[in-house]
């Protein structure tokens, strides 16, 4: 139930949805308060212009993918009660050519550097998170099995109680204290990352961000250009408040 309301909190809350609510209020509103019903209509128009700018969404991205440096390559090495855990990030359900289902382009992107830190250290791997909008389907059997048919790399532990964030920090540090770990390389997008390590500091282990993936906006055409609004920037803006909302969110639900 919590992942549905999840959900639909992300449509209204989320451009273009907020912004689409904002324009319906506003044309209810004119019959009534034509001045708040205008004012509605302008501020749903302005806000989707200015989400859809890539010197904002780039703005918002950057202030969840510095929070935390990539790690340095020459700095990793092997380590004992130590532990990669690599988050989900769906799966893509229209493979035909593959016959089934695989792991999505941003979970294929974060399993890529769960295995390079396996490879430079020998640090074993969890992989976390599941999808109860598909039952029958283990993301955390997929993205064990994209490890080992693309990389070599086994998995050690597979966590698949957790349907956000939040609830992968709490079952995946469940199973690691069983095994005597007590560090995490915590392996997720780097805007991803603050409300990973918000889901799992605190819980007895000691947390190294391990962020990849990180998202920049091309601008081929000048300064100006950044201030022309996009598709791809409007797509950028809602992912990076769905982090801010959602850090948010689990503060008040989650207590952390």
């Amino acid at each position: 139930m919590l992942f549905y309301l999840d959900r639909a909190m992300e449509v209204c809350l989320l451009p273009p949805g907020c912004n689409l609510l904002l324009l319906l209020l506003g044309v209810l509103l004119l019959k009534f308060a034509n001045p708040l019903g205008k004012f509605f209509i302008v501020l749903a128009l302005v806000s989707f212009w200015i989400f859809s700018m890539p010197v904002v969404a780039q703005r918002l991205l950057d202030g969840l993918q510095n929070k935390y440096p990539a790690l340095s390559p020459s700095t990793l090495k092997p380590e004992k009660d130590a532990a990669i855990v690599i988050l989900e990030a769906s799966l893509n359900l229209s493979t035909p050519e593959y016959g089934e289902p695989t792991v999505s382009e941003n979970t294929l992107t974060r399993i890529r550097y769960g295995a390079f830190l396996n490879k430079k250290t020998g640090i074993p791997i969890m992989v976390s998170g599941n999808d109860p909008t598909h039952p029958t389907i283990n993301q955390a059997d997929y993205m064990a099995a994209a490890l080992k048919d693309y990389f070599d790399v086994s998995t050690q532990w597979k966590e698949d109680r957790g349907f956000n964030t939040a609830q992968e920090g709490i079952f995946a540090t469940d199973i690691l204290k069983q095994s005597g770990i007590k560090k995490i390389y915590l392996v997720t997008h780097a805007l991803h990352m603050p409300r990973s390590v918000q889901s799992f500091q605190n819980k007895g282990f000691v947390i190294i961000p391990a962020p990849t993936g990180y998202k920049k906006i091309e601008n081929n055409l000048g300064a100006l250009s950044g201030f022309l609004p996009t598709t791809e920037a409007l797509s950028f803006s809602a992912i990076a408040l769905r982090e801010y909302i959602g850090m948010a969110w689990y503060h008040l639900h989650y207590h952390i």
